[in-house]
């Protein structure tokens, strides 16, 4: 249960100045970050009214809100799926924060990639240029990355044409949209010759391009190469795997002996599984009815803190 009365008695008390007094708050704990903490909390709370009320109570603390901190409540409410709100807070403010890029950028990362509404992604694109409001490098990835994620090669592919065009230089972020998107359609040579492109241009694959790619090439059983793009991001870029690095891995593994081997060697390199890879693991260990496996994995996933929840128990149960 969140305990926001307890949290605001507690800013009342670091509020209190050392003479003890409330009237001069020059020695007060409370800083402009403090409140920014209980607006994110709201708004993961979707508890929308009191994360905006916080933000105008930022005079009652003798703080002068400016854009940066309007930013980030807007960043706060469209986090926790809040675009709605937020979209309607950047429009009745305009006078007071006046657009801008960095603005429409975070309601077009609300729609486009938290929510992942193409239809309001394209709207708030539309807003920006109706608006005079420039598109950067983070529009283009914004839009990108949502098209990407909706399957729409096409409409990928034509926006970064248009952005080549108007001599916007794309970023990592908005390379990895394209691999991801190539690679997720089948275009795996295309795929794995856009990273070199990317590195060719100066900019450094990220974690999260390497993922896309092992994520592409295990779906398509091209488990050697995948192999090959992970040796390469360890050893040639010195990145560290996660997670979401060895989950594709596990997908394509068909023996018992297989999974532990690869959870052996995951451990090795300093990422441990966690309560998404047991419940997959497990739900494997079901299908196969391999029993044994699936309470041993059950007891270590305790024994490691990953768990169990209550996904885990209805996989348990529906899946045995």
């Amino acid at each position: 249960m969140r305990k926001f009365d307890i949290a605001w008695a507690l800013i009342d008390e670091m509020r209190t100045c050392a003479s003890g007094s409330d009237s001069d708050c020059s020695s007060s704990l409370v800083t402009p970050q403090t409140l920014l903490l209980m607006i994110r909390k709201y708004s993961c709370a979707h508890d929308v009214g009191k994360a905006i009320h916080t933000f105008y109570a930022y005079k009652r603390f003798a703080f002068e809100a400016g854009m940066d901190d309007f930013h980030g409540l807007l960043s706060a409410l469209c986090r926790y799926k809040n675009a709605p709100e937020a979209e309607h807070l950047l429009f009745c403010n305009a006078h007071v924060f006046p657009f801008n890029t960095k603005s429409f950028n975070i309601i077009l990362n609300g729609w486009a990639n938290i929510i992942g509404s193409p239809r309001n992604a394209e709207r708030i694109w539309a807003e920006m240029t109706n608006r005079g409001v420039q598109h950067d490098a983070i529009s283009y990835s914004c839009l990108i990355s949502c098209h990407s994620k909706s399957s729409n090669l096409t409409k990928v592919l034509t926006i970064f044409r248009r952005m080549k065009k108007l001599n916007v230089e794309p970023d990592t972020k908005v390379y990895n949209a394209l691999i991801y998107a190539l690679g997720k359609a089948g275009h795996l040579n295309e795929a794995t010759n856009l990273m070199k492109t990317m590195q060719e241009k100066g900019l450094a694959p990220t974690i999260v391009t390497y993922n896309s790619l092992i994520k592409t090439l295990c779906k398509a059983g091209e488990i050697d190469q995948a192999r090959h793009i992970l040796h390469q991001m360890m050893e040639q870029r010195g990145l560290v795997p996660t997670v979401q690095t060895y989950h594709p891995f596990f997908r394509v593994v068909t023996t018992g002996d297989q999974v532990f081997e690869l959870l052996e060697k995951m451990r090795s390199t300093g990422c441990s599984p966690n309560t998404d890879t047991y419940i997959m693991l497990i739900r494997k260990f079901c299908r196969w009815r391999q029993l044994d496996n699936v309470f041993k994995l059950w007891s270590e996933m305790s024994e490691n803190g990953a768990g169990p929840d209550r996904s885990s128990y209805i996989v348990l149960i529906h899946d045995r």
